[in-house]
């Protein structure tokens, strides 16, 4: 879903929104956003060291970025959306400072729609 995802460590200061501090204060990840990436892109920041890096590589740079949470102490999720009822959840270990998920997945919406569309393959016949 997502192999060229890579961290890349940023030589400069970046301000984002959206900031979300990892359990334990080691970790801060936020939104960054350009005007040619109307998504926004996903950055670490190590607390107590300083180290900046940007999450580069995950499909559909112009769609929105949503749930900016921590799993745990090293973990982050969150989610880019593909369509309005269509998503990607994405986990990346700041620790170890990878992609480790990611993985697609409907909103209710788009399941309910899904389980009424009648079957096309008739096998009574």
């Amino acid at each position: 879903m997502a192999p060229e995802a890579r961290l890349v460590r940023l030589a400069r200061a970046a301000a984002g929104t959206d900031s979300t501090i990892a359990p334990g204060g080691r970790w801060r990840a936020f939104v960054i956003e350009s005007e040619e990436e109307s998504g926004g892109r996903v950055c670490l920041e190590a607390v107590r060291g300083g180290g900046r890096y940007e999450l580069r590589g995950i499909p559909l740079p112009y769609r929105p970025l949503s749930g900016l949470a921590w799993v745990d102490s090293t973990l982050l999720a969150f989610d880019r959306w593909s369509q309005p009822h269509y998503g990607i959840h994405y986990v990346v270990d700041a620790k170890r400072r990878r992609l480790v998920l990611a993985a697609p997945f409907p909103d209710e919406f788009f399941l309910e729609e899904q389980a009424s569309t009648p079957d096309t393959a008739d096998s009574s016949r």
